[in-house]
């Protein structure tokens, strides 16, 4: 009898074990849930055994695919937890905002109608919008109009938004806008004011933002993204050669970077890297430690040698001067090698209206194992 007893003890144990793993083993998503159909009494039988069953009444059955995938967590934002910025290069301005460009989208339209200024149109498809003819006090007997355009920004969910305004003497009603490419337009500093407006709105705006379901139909071209050429892992920054300088001198003067010099005449960068992170998924998808050796890595505050001195004395190799210099075939005269050059070389190489970013050490050599990869992923996510 107590063998018995146990024996069902046994079998109780290892069925309840096995329902909380089976129930571990679910996805997360509701939406694959399975379904499970309910229990069918043969024609006859009683029921009453298997307790009250809540009915529910026939109706007509919708298509699941009518309706979007709900995603209740993107829904609403903490405005507290995001932060916006005026951003300016030449004669190019705009605002960079730490949220989606659905979000976005929703925001700029609110800006413009909570100062009582009318759209005239609204581009979901290129993400762009234009207001209509509106005064200003600051200038008695002239109108203003503006565009916007929104575009990804280098890291997922953040936007920025260019202006580009137009002014014209209320006597004169035929102005007509000039060809947009992305420049400030006729009053830079009204557009100035109008972008600090718009920061000081996203960032004091309501605590909670709805996304716009029409706007999450925007696809807008990525600004980084990551490849491999020839065995070399590359980063690629689809913006303008100015942009791209902007970006990486920042990057690489924010805090684990320290840079020695560059010639942006040259595409060049001459920088170290410190403070090696824990483990962390990678842009590249990789999930990897730094290397061990540089967990306690301190670089030179300086370097004694120049960026283009370095360059001068690299090995005299086809992939070295096809990279460095732009011609595989050329032959230069071997000079002695630099003693102890710390950190990397970042060269910045355009190609069709892109940036391609290749990273060696200081002579020249491509890096080992993924240490080009992290290091090239922590300067991605360092870009604005």
């Amino acid at each position: 009898m107590k063998q018995m007893l146990f024996w069902i003890v046994k079998f109780s144990l290892l069925s309840l074990l096995l329902g909380l793993l089976a129930c571990a083993a679910r996805q997360p998503d509701y939406l694959k849930a399975e379904t499970i159909p309910a229990v069918k009494v043969p024609q006859g039988l009683d029921n009453s055994r298997l307790g009250q069953i809540y009915r529910l009444p026939q109706q007509e059955i919708i298509e699941p695919t009518v309706f979007k995938t709900p995603f209740p967590p993107a829904i609403a934002t903490q405005a507290s937890e995001k932060q916006a910025s005026l951003q300016q290069l030449n004669n190019k301005l705009w605002v960079l905002n730490d949220r989606s460009v659905a979000t976005t989208w929703v925001q700029v339209i609110d800006f413009w109608l909570q100062r009582g200024v009318s759209l005239a149109t609204t581009d979901v498809a290129n993400a762009a919008l234009q207001t209509q003819w509106f005064k200003e006090s600051l200038q008695p007997g002239f109108s203003i109009r503006y565009r916007l355009r929104l575009e990804q920004g280098f890291q997922d969910n953040t936007t920025e938004i260019y202006f580009s305004n137009q002014k014209r003497d209320d006597s004169n009603l035929t102005s007509e806008w000039i060809t947009f490419q992305g420049n400030v337009g006729d009053d830079r500093v009204h557009a100035q004011l109008m972008a600090a407006s718009l920061v000081t709105q996203l960032i004091n705006g309501p605590s909670e933002v709805g996304d716009s379901f029409v706007a999450e139909s925007i696809r807008l071209p990525q600004k980084s993204s990551s490849s491999i050429v020839n065995n070399d892992p590359v980063l690629v920054l689809n913006v303008a050669t100015a942009r791209a300088y902007k970006a990486l001198s920042k990057a690489l003067a924010g805090e684990g970077f320290l840079t020695y010099d560059s010639d942006l005449a040259k595409g060049l960068f001459h920088f170290d890297q410190y403070e090696a992170g824990n483990k962390k998924r990678r842009f590249f998808g990789i999930l990897s430690p730094k290397q061990s050796s540089q967990k306690n890595y301190v670089p030179d505050r300086t370097s004694r040698y120049r960026v283009k001195e370095i360059v001068a004395r690299l090995p005299n190799k086809p992939s070295i001067n096809e990279l460095f210099f732009g011609d595989k075939e050329l032959v230069r005269e071997n000079q002695s090698r630099l003693s102890s050059v710390p950190g990397f070389l970042l060269v910045v190489k355009p190609q069709k209206g892109s940036q391609v970013l290749y990273l060696r050490d200081g002579y020249g050599k491509m890096l080992e194992g993924e240490a080009a990869k992290n290091i090239l992923d922590d300067i991605r996510l360092r870009l604005f």
